[in-house]
């Protein structure tokens, strides 16, 4: 198998660290009003992305240089994303009456699904599990409503802390890791949200999208002579995040 262990960029590396430390830094010397901390979660709805629009078998994505043989013939059939969650911490410091700098650490799970029912009634399901970081800018749009609308962007970085495929053929069952998963991420989020006031507190419901960037496996060896270069697999996924501000 070829396992190159990946680093995050040290440029992209030294900005994040630079930039949380002056965010913290920041809050530490701000008074209640403008840092807050608050609590964010819900559920997401995740897949992979290769990005050769050329790297194609017969029908669908060509799988097999990141998942290996086993799914030759299953990736013939459906592709379904997976319904799973995200649930993390948020800090926001308010550096205008317009804008914040916003850090958040999420516990996120990402999942993909490849399904062949017409032979032999078959589901290859992949789970990951991520530590994710994003830094973002909040832009509150200038309205007095009830319910006050802002935006969100930024890069996130990810640390990844498991990866594992079930394979399911018919009434068998087996599940295994996948060694080629890459220790890192990154991407971009973009959202949309509304912040109102509920039971004293302030809670804000939010549409998130997250676009990863990097490649989040390597090629096994073994698949080598299928392409020279098969693109990368990269995570996407969309949220629904509910928050809760102390």
């Amino acid at each position: 198998m070829k396992i190159n262990e990946t680093k995050l960029p040290g440029f992209l590396r030294r900005s994040f660290l630079l930039l949380l430390g002056g965010i913290l830094w920041t809050g530490l010397l701000s008074s209640g009003a403008w840092a807050q901390w608050g609590i964010k979660g819900g559920p997401a709805i995740s897949g992979f992305k290769p990005t050769h629009s050329d790297n194609r078998y017969l029908s669908g994505e060509d799988l097999r240089p990141f998942l290996g043989y086993e799914v030759d013939w299953i990736q013939h059939g459906s592709y379904y994303p997976v319904l799973d969650f995200q649930i993390g911490a948020t800090y926001s410091v308010r550096l205008s009456k317009s804008f914040a700098l916003q850090p958040e650490l999420y516990y996120a799970r990402r999942g993909y699904q490849l399904g062949y029912k017409e032979l032999y009634d078959t589901l290859y399901c992949l789970n990951t599990t991520y530590i994710q970081l994003p830094l973002l800018l909040q832009a509150r749009l200038p309205v007095d409503w009830a319910v006050r609308p802002y935006l969100l962007l930024g890069p996130y970085i990810a640390v990844n802390l498991s990866a594992e495929r079930t394979l399911n053929i018919l009434e068998t069952k087996d599940t295994k890791s996948l060694p080629n998963m890459k220790r890192f991420d990154f991407g971009l989020v973009v959202a949309l949200g509304g912040e109102f006031s509920a039971w004293s507190r302030s809670l804000a419901l939010e549409m998130r999208l997250n676009w990863g960037l990097a490649g989040v496996m390597d090629q096994f060896e073994d698949s080598l002579e299928l392409w020279d270069d098969p693109g990368k697999l990269q995570v996407v996924s969309l949220n629904l995040l509910l928050s809760f501000r102390f």
